[in-house]
């Protein structure tokens, strides 16, 4: 019994010293905490983010163009239509 309870013991203990630095850089993954490779993906990440605002900036101003071409594209047909509708000029 005692042999057996020191086997216990000794697989135990030697189970916890092999798992802790797994179970500890598990546990700081969790809680976001950022390792060496991380910041690098971090700056990757940054970046990335960085094209797409830029180019979301650009197709804004596209877009803003278009509306000025569309409103006034409007406006000319507009116009067209109140001339057709207007008695002639005397």
């Amino acid at each position: 019994m005692n042999a057996e309870f020191f086997a216990i013991v000794f697989t135990m203990s030697l189970g916890a010293f092999l798992l802790y630095p797994l179970v500890k850089a598990f546990s700081e993954r969790i809680r976001g905490k950022a390792g060496v490779g991380d910041s690098r993906v971090l700056e990757d990440v940054q970046a990335l983010r960085d094209d797409v605002l830029s180019e979301l900036e650009q197709v804004k101003g596209q877009l803003a163009d278009l509306n000025e071409r569309m409103d006034f594209a409007e406006r000319v047909l507009a116009k067209g239509r109140d001339a057709e509708r207007l008695p002639p000029a005397r």
